[in-house]
């Protein structure tokens, strides 16, 4: 659970799971079974997570190594 005040002063509160990009969806998940297997129980899981977090009022979020660091060109 992460809490935090926006810029306009506002709180908010979010569910995050940070995830390997290659277990969030069966197309970067390849053709590896296992990696198949995890971004489907991972899927079922987040639904359970976001309907969880909808009855208390949170908001769920899936980060990646992608949303974390900046995978653009090489530093100069």
């Amino acid at each position: 659970l992460m809490t935090y005040v926006d810029a306009g002063g506002q709180q908010h509160a979010e569910v995050v799971e940070v995830k390997p990009t290659k277990e969030t969806t069966l197309e970067a998940a390849g053709k590896s079974p296992r990696a198949q297997a995890a971004a489907i129980l991972n899927m079922a899981k987040w639904e359970a997570a976001r309907a969880w977090c909808r009855a208390h009022n949170l908001k769920f979020r899936v980060i990646t190594e992608q949303d974390i660091f900046h995978m653009g060109g090489g530093r100069k």
